[in-house]
C-alpha cells in the first residue's frame, strides 16, 4: 500500500508537469476559422500600416473588414474569452496539489521527547477523473474558439454592410446634387420669366418650392453620409475615426445569378461556427452526464503516507486513506442536473437549427426580390423614363409642349435613378445578410464594378446625349428650349454619379 500511494503521488506530479497551457491568444485561435470562411484578417502587425494608409488611398471593403477584425474593441474583448477557456484546460489537466500535514504532541513527562508526525496525502478521485476532466475542458476550449470565430464573422458582416451604406449614401449625394442644381436652374429661369410677365405667381412659387424640396433632400442625403461614416468608424475601432478615409462611390453590378436555397442550406449546415459550437456543447453535456453516472457513488477519496516519531525515539511509518461513504447522497442530484443541462443544450441546438433554416430562406427571398426590382428598374422603368424625356425634349424644341412638363419628367427620371441605386444597395445588403445567415462567403462569383457600358446611364448623361441628338443649337429656338438647355448644362456637373 505504501508503494501504491507513492506511485500515485509520482504519477500526479508527472501528469501535472506535462500538461501545457493552451494558447490564450483568441485572435490567433480564431484565425484559422476566419481564413476558412473567407475573412482572413492577415498579420496583426500590419494594423498600424493599414490605419496609416487610410488617408492616402480609397478604403476598400476588404481593407475595412481587415481593420475591424484586428482593431474592433468589442471583438478584442471577445478574443479574451479564450484565455479563460485556456485556464480551465490548464487546471483540468492537473490534479489538486497534495496536502502536507505536520503535528507535534508535547508529552507531560519532562524526560520524554515530543511526538512528531508528518504526513502527505493526495485526492485520489481527481486522479481517476483526470483524463475525462481534461477531455471536457479541451472540448470547451474548442467550443469557445468557434464562438469567438462566429463573433468575428458577425463583426465582418456588420463592417461590410456599413461600408455598403457609406458608398450608397455618397452615391445618393451625387444624385441629389444633380437634382438640386436642376431645380435651382428651373427656379431661376421661372423668376426671369415671371419678371418678364410670362408666368404667374403660382408657377413661380411652385418652382421655388420644388427647389426648396430638392435642397432639403440634399441636406438629408449628406446627413445620411455622415451617419453612415460614423457607424463604419465605430466598427473600425480607435485610430480610424478621424474621417481621413474615403470610399469609392460605385457599387458593383449584380452577379449573373444567385445560389440555390437548398445549396445554401447545406453550406450553412457545415459552415456556421455557432452551430458547430452548439453541437459541441451537446456532445460535452452528454459526456459529462456519462461521467456523472459512472462516478455517482465515488465520493472524496484521499490516499497518503504518514510517519510519526514516538516519544521514545522510535518511528512509525505507513499509508493512510480517507473514504467518503455514499450513505445520504448517492449522486441523484448531480445526475438530474447533468440531464437538465443536456436537455437544455439539445433544445438550444434545435432552436438554432430552425433559426438558421428560416434565416437563410428569408434572406434568400430578400435577395431574389431585390434582384427582380433591380431588373425592373434597369430594363424597364429607366429606359422608359429616358424615352419620355427624349420625346418631350423633342416636343419642346418644336414648341409643341410646355417646358415645365419637361422639367417635371426630368426630375422624375432623377428620382427613379436614385431609387435604382438604392435597389442595388438593397441587393448587396441582402447578400451580406445572406452570407451572415450561411456563415461564410457565398460561393457565387461577384463581378467587378460596372463600366459605363454595363450600368444604366445617369439621367444627366442620358439627357446630354439626347440633347446632342436632337440638335439643341437650332436657330429660332423658343424660350422653352433655352430653358431646358440651361438646365441640362447645369445638371451634368462633376458631382454626377458614375
Amino acid at each position: 500500500m505504501y508503494r501504491t500511494s507513492a506511485a500515485l503521488l509520482c504519477l500526479a506530479l508527472f501528469l501535472g508537469a506535462c500538461a501545457p497551457l493552451p494558447s490564450v491568444d483568441g485572435r490567433a485561435g480564431a484565425a484559422s476559422d476566419l481564413a476558412a470562411h473567407g475573412r482572413d484578417p492577415g498579420d496583426p502587425q500590419a494594423l498600424e500600416a493599414l490605419l496609416a494608409g487610410l488617408a492616402g488611398q480609397p478604403l476598400s471593403a476588404d481593407t475595412a473588414i481587415r481593420i475591424a477584425l484586428l482593431n474592433n474593441p468589442e471583438l478584442q474583448a471577445s478574443y479574451a474569452r479564450l484565455g479563460f477557456a485556456a485556464a480551465d484546460v490548464y487546471e483540468a489537466a492537473r490534479p489538486r496539489n497534495p496536502s502536507l500535514s505536520v503535528s507535534v504532541l508535547l508529552p507531560d513527562e519532562g524526560n520524554a521527547s515530543n511526538q512528531v508526525g508528518v504526513g502527505i496525502s493526495q485526492h485520489v478521485t481527481e486522479l481517476l477523473m483526470l483524463g475525462a476532466r481534461t477531455r471536457l475542458a479541451e472540448g470547451e476550449y474548442e467550443r469557445v474558439r468557434q464562438l469567438i470565430g462566429a463573433s468575428a464573422l458577425e463583426v465582418a458582416a456588420d463592417t461590410e454592410a456599413a461600408y455598403l451604406r457609406v458608398a450608397s449614401a455618397a452615391q445618393m449625394v451625387s444624385v441629389r446634387e444633380a437634382v438640386a442644381r436642376a431645380a435651382n436652374t428651373s427656379a431661376g429661369l421661372a423668376q426671369r420669366v415671371f419678371e418678364a410677365g410670362n408666368a404667374s405667381r403660382l408657377e413661380l412659387t411652385l418652382e421655388k418650392a420644388a427647389a426648396a424640396d430638392a435642397a432639403l433632400a440634399l441636406m438629408q442625403a449628406r446627413a445620411e453620409v455622415s451617419a453612415a461614416r460614423a457607424a463604419l468608424n465605430r466598427l473600425l475601432g480607435p485610430g480610424a475615426g478621424d474621417d481621413a478615409w474615403r470610399v469609392t462611390t460605385t457599387l458593383a453590378q449584380l452577379p449573373a445569378a444567385d445560389d440555390a436555397v437548398e445549396d445554401l442550406l447545406t453550406l450553412a449546415d457545415r459552415s456556421r461556427l455557432d452551430l458547430a459550437a452548439a453541437r459541441a456543447d451537446v456532445r460535452l453535456r452528454a459526456d459529462a452526464l456519462g461521467l456523472t453516472r459512472r462516478f455517482r457513488l465515488l465520493g472524496e477519496v484521499d490516499a497518503g503516507v504518514s510517519t510519526e516519531r514516538e516519544t521514545d525515539g522510535s518511528r512509525i511509518t505507513g499509508p493512510s486513506i480517507g473514504l467518503q461513504l455514499p450513505l445520504f447522497d448517492r449522486g441523484a442530484g448531480r445526475i438530474a442536473r447533468a440531464q437538465a443541462q443536456l436537455q437544455q443544450s439539445e433544445a438550444a441546438l434545435r432552436a438554432l437549427e430552425v433559426d438558421i433554416t428560416a434565416s437563410v430562406r428569408a434572406r434568400a427571398a430578400e435577395l431574389a426580390s431585390a434582384r427582380e426590382r433591380e431588373e425592373q428598374y434597369r430594363s424597364v422603368l429607366l429606359p422608359l423614363r429616358e424615352e419620355i424625356v427624349g420625346l418631350m425634349q423633342r416636343q419642346v424644341n418644336f414648341m409643341l409642349d410646355d417646358p415645365a412638363r419637361l422639367l417635371l419628367a426630368r426630375q422624375q427620371q432623377y428620382e427613379d435613378y436614385g431609387a435604382y441605386l438604392q435597389t442595388v444597395r438593397d441587393y448587396w445588403l441582402a447578400r451580406v445578410e445572406l452570407a451572415r445567415a450561411v456563415g461564410t462567403a457565398l460561393p457565387g462569383v461577384v463581378q467587378a464594378a460596372p463600366t459605363a457600358a454595363d450600368a444604366p446611364s445617369s439621367p444627366a448623361d442620358a439627357s446630354h446625349q439626347g440633347m446632342n441628338h436632337e440638335g439643341m443649337n437650332h436657330e429660332g429656338m423658343n424660350h422653352g428650349s433655352m430653358h431646358h438647355q440651361d438646365m441640362d448644362h447645369n445638371a451634368t456637373g462633376s458631382g454626377e454619379p458614375r
